[in-house]
């Protein structure tokens, strides 16, 4: 009998390739909540991690995964790392717009408006007054982001959104937007906010056209639909 020995040798086949990453991310979107979901798979070393914008996400076992990313405004950069265990790494990058799109419809004497598709109670309803449609301006603007002020002692109501400033004054027809007179109707002079009910009263038009919108008027149906969009 006798002793001997034998040596096996394991290779292990070398890997210079990163995980494989699939998914697909939109140019534009309208949507603030931006689903990512894709899979990514990597056969001979394995997955170390994923990360979106520096957040590791959890992977399923077939490779899948999803994560919901809050978008700002206008342009996103979205930054897709992956990395296997023999240290390759892959990154995709992706640029998103998102575009913010809000339509309010509202009508005259109505006090139910919708922002996009729900309805929004209101505590007064649009009137017409010298051909012009007046609301309290604070449910046409905020939806938007805008910040709306009333300082009682001067009588004015100052609107903000973005880079856009709009100052009226109760009974006058002389408006400043961004420091600029500007007058609300230079068709008509008697078109100026007033207080009905201890509650002021703004020409819908010309704050929303000021302050980027596109507005539309159904004289059949008494209905104004006003339209916004940032970010495109």
């Amino acid at each position: 009998m006798s002793d001997y020995s034998s040596v096996v040798e394991i290779t292990i086949p070398g890997d210079s390739n990163p995980p494989e990453i699939s998914l697909s991310i939109p140019a534009e979107t309208y949507e603030s909540i931006l689903r990512i979901q894709g899979k990514i798979k990597d056969d001979i070393s394995g997955v170390k991690y994923l990360k979106v914008n520096g957040v590791e996400l959890p992977i399923s076992l077939d490779g899948s995964f999803s994560y919901d990313l809050t978008l700002n405004v206008g342009k996103n950069n979205i930054n897709v790392e992956a990395e296997d265990f023999q240290n390759n790494k892959v990154t995709k990058i992706f640029t998103v717009i998102y575009i913010k799109r809000i339509t309010l419809t509202l009508q005259i004497g109505n006090k139910l408006m919708y922002v996009n598709e729900y309805p929004v109670q209101i505590d007064t309803a649009p009137v017409i007054i010298e051909g012009r449609t007046l609301l309290p301006i604070r449910w046409v603007v905020e939806p938007l982001g805008a910040n709306v002020n009333w300082n009682s002692k001067e009588r004015k109501v100052t609107i903000s959104l973005n880079t856009t400033t709009i100052e009226l004054w109760i009974g006058k027809n002389i408006a400043k937007v961004n420091g600029k007179d500007v007058q609300i109707d230079p068709n008509n002079s008697k078109v100026v906010p007033v207080i009905i009910n201890s509650r002021s009263m703004l020409p819908v038009r010309f704050v929303s056209e000021n302050l980027g919108c596109v507005v539309n008027w159904d004289e059949k149906t008494k209905t104004i639909k006003i339209l916004y969009s940032e970010g495109g």
